[in-house]
């Protein structure tokens, strides 16, 4: 469901447009779409696409319309419509271009939108830009030349430091975000077309909920269809990259350099150690520990600690790293 506080909706594309938009062909038409959403959470009047049906159940698709290959097209239910393409992927994002686009600034308006609510007691430094429909709670404290686009929620008793820019965000009570940090852009999301890699849209959000502090031009990219999200007390330091659709539960804790890759979880009190990899898609339990410039390519259970590139369980990783110490020394002294 497209948050309209972020997102404008266009009027309704006809289903030609959507295809022609998308360089690919009509397989069955019932009806258009007046939004977007994933495939799994797609409901009626949504655009969706699919081109993996591993773990998909085809028998209930509640989308309107559903971009996807010829071949699982013939295995869809026949009260949707059916657009078809060799890049169901690229076509979709070309065709979501017709039904949402980001809320923009209005040209020749004031830096403080005269829509915006700005509560007793905020303090705002020089060249602060708020956009149309932004709401910023009592006592917040905003550093200069931060940007606030359309829409945006901020809580009570915040910290905002100097040349933060923050979109299609809901951030809560006393959360601090230091100069330079970016909430709310697109993620890493790609899809080829046939004159290579374009940029896929995203029609999410962040959520930063109470207590959470984000260090120094650290990114949090907004999800791609749902919210990343911040947990309570969550810490966060300096150079760090949330990427889209991450959880991280609350009282986690990510030192500097961390990178965690889409859709991955991270549990309630975990700590990582500087410069942690993590990939995306997976599940970090609760209470883990992760040292420092791991790689991590698999879920973790709740409240084991592990390390090394691979990751694995700490003493798994200790002794490898003196098995190999070992070998190397007495190849040394065989020489």
């Amino acid at each position: 469901m497209i948050d309209e506080r972020f997102y404008f909706l266009q009027p309704k594309p006809s289903l030609s447009q959507l295809a022609v938009a998308g360089k690919a062909e009509i397989y069955t038409q019932v009806s258009s779409a007046v939004s977007v959403n994933s495939f799994e959470n797609a409901s009626n009047g949504d655009l969706t696409f699919i081109e993996n049906i591993k773990g998909a159940d085809l028998t209930d698709v509640k989308a309107s319309v559903c971009i996807t290959s010829r071949e699982i097209a013939e295995q869809l239910p026949e009260n949707i419509s059916i657009i078809v393409s060799d890049r169901p992927r690229w076509s979709f994002g070309q065709a979501s271009k017709l039904i949402a686009s980001p809320r923009q600034f209005q040209s020749n308006t004031p830096s403080i939108s005269d829509s915006s609510t700005v509560e007793e007691g905020v303090i705002l430094g020089p060249n602060v830009v708020i956009g149309d429909d932004v709401s910023i709670g009592a006592g917040t404290v905003i550093a200069p030349g931060t940007v606030i686009w359309p829409g945006v929620k901020i809580g009570k008793n915040c910290s905002i430091g100097s040349n933060v820019t923050i979109k299609t965000s809901l951030i809560g009570n006393n959360v601090t975000l230091s100069s330079g940090v970016v909430l709310g852009e697109s993620g890493f999301g790609l899809s080829i077309g046939a004159n290579g890699a374009d940029d896929s849209p995203h029609f999410g959000r962040v959520i930063v909920q109470d207590w959470a502090s984000i260090g120094c031009n650290s990114c949090v990219d907004c999800g791609v269809f749902g919210d990343t999200i911040i947990g309570e007390r969550a810490k966060i330091d300096n150079l760090c990259h949330i990427s889209h659709n991450v959880v991280i539960e609350a009282h986690s804790v990510l030192a500097a350099f961390c990178g965690i890759a889409g859709s991955t979880i991270v549990g309630s009190g975990t700590q990582m150690g500087g410069a942690c990899s993590i990939a995306d898609h997976l599940k970090i339990g609760r209470q883990v520990k992760l040292a420092g410039n791991s790689g991590l390519m698999s879920d973790i259970p709740d409240g084991e600690t592990w390390g090394g590139y691979p990751a694995k369980p700490i003493k798994s990783w200790f002794r490898e790293t003196v098995w190999l110490s070992k070998q190397v020394t007495s190849r040394k002294i065989e020489k």
